[in-house]
């Protein structure tokens, strides 16, 4: 019997691996039950073809769910069976036995379809809502009939025909997503899998673009774009990057997505396209430029200035007291550096400027008689 939907079953291998022994540290490392493994030496990963298996990189011990199965004693087909449903010994389906098959899962809610850059349908996800929650089906289109599975990677684009043909393209975590702002007429593309597949797939087709980042409100989803922003970085031309911020939208809960930010915007009233336009309007730019831009901006708000010296020969000369640098004054004892740095001080607060000075050397009264002498305009003061 044939086991493709067991083997793409990545919650199945990580139950499976508990009940042998393992000790999940993280999302996929674990302690390896095969040898007294202290220190998590093993971890799943999925294979080019989407299978989930399992490594220890101390002692070897690894498979898929199949070898597992052997490891603790359980029937594949037993395993097979709380999996799929599919009749016996069958790889490719007929269109009403796929869908008899996805039906004795649960409902149908909506098959996405991956396509070439010519149009030529890739394969299929199909989503399907069950009594535990939903499931994705991958299949594919072979002739007359179909087959269960995914194509090796690197896998198509969802939406690559609209992407290949768009300037700027809005990445989103999910097909859900994709769908809601290709609704509004927004060029919107994501790769099959997930958050944790990313790499699968072949963003080729976004060199010299411009990309804006909309992540998921969540660390999955921020690492979503992490990775895709790697792969980006190897393309020629390089692309254009931007980041929207779900806080700036308003996207608290876990999770939230544009999807969701759509369905708030309809509960509140407001034209969603204007509203989705705005929020793409605020995605901030990342690499080189993106600090200056972001120092620009704090500048345009009054947060930063450039402050002048009192004497607008020094100011010119030196350029000094820019926004988000360090100014030492120097020279050699008595000269007057703390004079000069007094003088400042009454400058600026005379303007409004917030400053403070810490001195260190003699007391109070030492430097009070320099303040008092400079606003006397009298020297002899700090002869008293």
């Amino acid at each position: 019997m044939r086991f493709d939907i067991l083997t793409q079953d990545r919650e199945k291998l990580k139950a499976s691996l508990i009940e042998a022994g393992a000790v999940f540290i993280s999302d996929k490392a674990f302690k390896c039950p095969a040898h007294g493994d202290r220190r998590a030496s093993a971890g799943i990963f999925s294979d080019p073809s989407g299978h989930w298996r399992y490594k220890c990189q101390a002692c070897g011990w690894g498979g898929d769910i199949a070898d597992l199965y052997k490891y603790i004693g359980k029937s594949v087909d037993e395993g097979e069976r709380a999996v799929s449903k599919r009749p016996q010994g069958k790889t490719h389906l007929t269109g009403k036995e796929l869908e008899s098959f996805f039906r004795s899962l649960g409902e149908i809610e909506k098959v996405h379809k991956y396509h070439t850059a010519k149009g030529e349908l890739a394969f299929c996800m199909a989503r399907i809502k069950t009594k535990e929650g939903k499931t994705i089906r991958p299949f594919m289109r072979r002739g007359s009939k179909y087959t269960l599975g995914l194509p090796p990677a690197p896998r198509v684009l969802y939406n690559l025909p609209q992407v290949v043909k768009a300037h700027t393209v809005v990445v989103v975590e999910g097909e859900k997503c994709s769908d809601v702002l290709s609704k509004y007429g927004f060029t919107s593309a994501t790769s099959v899998g997930g958050a944790k597949n990313a790499r699968h797939s072949d963003w080729a087709p976004l060199a010299g673009k411009n990309v804006i980042f909309w992540p998921d409100n969540d660390p999955d989803g921020r690492q979503y774009i992490k990775d895709i922003e790697k792969i980006l970085s190897g393309l020629e031309p390089k692309p254009q990057i931007s980041v929207i911020s779900p806080a700036e939208l308003e996207l608290t809960g876990t999770g939230e997505d544009a999807a969701d930010f759509v369905e708030q915007c309809k509960i509140a009233g407001l034209d969603a396209k204007q509203e989705l336009q705005a929020a793409i309007s605020k995605a901030r730019p990342q690499g080189p430029a993106a600090n200056l831009l972001k120092q620009a901006d704090l500048i345009e708000q009054g947060l930063y200035r450039a402050v002048g010296f009192p004497w607008r020969l020094l100011t010119t000369m030196t350029q000094a007291l820019t926004p988000q640098t360090v100014t030492v004054l120097c020279g050699n004892p008595g000269a007057t550096k703390t004079l000069c740095l007094l003088q400042a001080l009454k400058f600026w607060q005379s303007r409004g400027i917030k400053a403070v000075c810490l001195e260190l050397e003699w007391d109070k009264e030492y430097h009070l008689k320099r303040a008092l002498a400079q606003e006397s305009n009298n020297s002899n003061v700090t002869n008293l």
